[in-house]
């Protein structure tokens, strides 16, 4: 079930299209130009659409006013009082529709806050309420975060080399010309060995105390965060398996039939009727039978779904199932 249904000349097509986009982001679905396959009925499938719409949009110009189906579907809008009359250009409707208000777009380029627009929305409202919420403008985008630069980590300073702090430096002798020079002193094994010692200890006792000296310097280990948990598949709702119905789109049909016949199953009224609609369409893999979608739009009835009771009535294949 559409909201809006748009009535008009194909040569009006551009100006009708601003309208019909202005109206979709206040929230309404709006069928204004269908997809007729060869083979189809254009004529019924026009009516099936424009008896499941809940509001009927006439642009009435020099064109339309001239229009035989232009004025048969406000025919019908006016007998089911739904129908919404917009001037696209200075004309003057046909009989009778003329002593019916009618709102003056002439000259209106598709701003969205022109009070003849807002004027319209407002008509448009007593007869329905938008499918879904308006489009929201897109928020501006986020600061970018500023670059933060880490300072490196202090290098541990090291004492000077032990050995250094404990050799002893040579005192400088007095060098007279004519003497011989001295003979380099030897070192014992003793002392060696006692130096050797020194160095040990002193590694160990670094090596012992290296954290408490110099902290400690390496990196901690990273954790690897667990991957969220997939999304789960969302439930479908009527709104979504009229928009594929409407949509013939042939990926998201096989779960959408799934989703009506387990509707139907459990005695829902509108699922049935959308269901009976399928069947009508000749929808993908589903042969258009009297008797299986005149059966499905009695059983809608009886369950109380009464909102499509003209167009089951109006088949004329139906009064005899």
């Amino acid at each position: 079930m559409s909201d809006i249904f748009i009535s008009y000349s194909r040569r009006d097509k551009p100006w009708v299209e601003t309208l019909a986009k202005a109206l979709e982001k206040q929230g309404y679905d709006v069928w204004w130009d269908p997809e007729i396959l060869p083979g189809q009925d254009f004529e019924e499938i026009i009516k099936a659409a424009l008896n499941a719409s809940r509001c009927v949009v006439t642009v009435w110009s020099k064109e339309s006013v001239k229009s035989y189906w232009v004025k048969e579907e406000s025919t019908r809008a006016l007998a089911r009082r739904i129908l919404v009359p917009v001037l696209y250009q200075a004309v003057e409707p046909p009989m009778p529709f003329g002593r019916i208000h009618t709102a003056d777009l002439t000259g209106w380029k598709g701003k969205e806050t022109d009070p003849r627009f807002q004027q319209l929305l407002r008509a448009v409202a007593l007869h329905c309420e938008p499918s879904a919420k308006p489009a929201a403008e897109e928020p501006p985008p986020p600061p970018s975060e500023p670059v933060i630069q880490h300072p490196q980590p202090l290098k541990p300073q090291f004492p000077e080399p032990v050995v250094a702090r404990l050799m002893p430096e040579p005192s400088p002798e007095p060098f007279h010309s004519g003497d011989v020079p001295p003979s380099p002193k030897t070192v014992s094994f003793l002392t060696i060995g006692f130096f050797v010692s020194a160095i040990m200890l002193t590694t160990g006792a670094l090596y012992a105390n290296w954290d408490k000296l110099f902290g400690n310097v390496s990196s901690p280990p990273v954790e690897t965060p667990a991957p969220p948990p997939p999304p789960e598949k969302p439930e479908l709702t009527m709104q979504q398996v009229r928009e594929c119905l409407k949509g013939k789109d042939e990926i998201c049909w096989k779960p959408s039939l799934d989703w009506l016949e387990k509707k139907v199953t459990s005695g829902d009224g509108e699922a049935m009727h959308v269901l009976a609609l399928a069947h009508y369409l000749e929808r993908e893999g589903l042969k258009a039978e009297p008797k299986t979608y005149c059966d499905l739009f009695k059983r809608a009835i009886a369950a109380g779904y009464s909102d499509e009771t003209k167009f089951y009535k109006g088949l004329s294949e139906c009064k005899d199932n």
